[in-house]
């Protein structure tokens, strides 16, 4: 038989419609799709979840409200501890320190150093130095106060001194020497404070002899003899 030209193309143009509508069916399709996996949630991690904000039937969607739910991963846990600008300078060996926590007085857990902020606060004038705990049997818990205890050492030779030896003014700190049977003020920076003594920094040697209990009514150039202490 024979087919006319405006049938060919009637034909034509109905294929073409009918791939449109197919097309525009496999996009819908695909787009239902990607509403389904909203559903899903997945988190990058393995964890506990800690606190949740919606129960069953609950209807989410505003981006203002709070998270779904807070998951954590203790299995290691970072530490933030603020170390004073005085501290800063001295190495801690082994970069470890010793971790006791209020749930837990009695037993202790190694810190160890991964990172230093680099800057020193202005409004604490701190450091901010962070550490890591190993926490495989979840004994920690996030977010608990701990108290550390950072065994310090210096680089090089200092002094430590009774801290009555060390006399504290509006204008400075200072020691005072007894050379010759006569008393002079040697000014010094302090370091670590350890109770009972004190750490300082000054034009000081090894076996100059310093009064033990200093103040300021004991004049530079003050004549005296000297009875050592032992």
């Amino acid at each position: 038989g024979v087919i006319a030209p405006s049938e060919l193309q009637r034909t034509k143009n109905q294929m073409l419609a009918d791939s449109s509508e197919y097309n525009a069916a496999l996009f819908a399709a695909s787009s239902y799709r990607q509403v389904g996996n909203y559903l899903a949630i997945v988190a990058p991690y393995n964890g506990i979840i800690s606190k949740r904000n919606i129960e069953v039937g609950s209807f989410v969607g505003n981006a203002n409200e709070k998270p779904l739910f807070e998951l954590e991963d203790n299995a290691t846990l970072r530490l933030r501890v603020p170390v004073p600008e005085i501290y800063t300078g001295a190495a801690l060996p082994d970069n470890t320190g010793d971790l006791t926590t209020r749930s837990l007085p009695d037993k202790k857990f190694k810190a160890k150093l991964v990172r230093k902020s680099g800057s020193i606060d202005n409004a604490t004038r701190s450091e901010i130095w962070e550490f890591v705990i190993p926490n495989d049997d979840r004994q920690l818990k996030a977010g608990s106060y701990a108290d550390v205890k950072l065994h310090f050492l210096r680089s090089q030779e200092s002094f430590v001194v009774a801290a009555s030896a060390v006399v504290t003014t509006l204008e400075k700190k200072f020691v005072i020497k007894v050379s010759n049977n006569t008393t002079q003020w040697i000014d010094v920076r302090p370091g670590f404070n350890m109770g009972d003594k004190q750490e300082i920094f000054g034009e000081l040697r090894a076996g100059d002899t310093l009064v033990l209990k200093g103040n300021e009514e004991l004049k530079a150039g003050t004549k005296l003899i000297p009875v050592i202490s032992k």
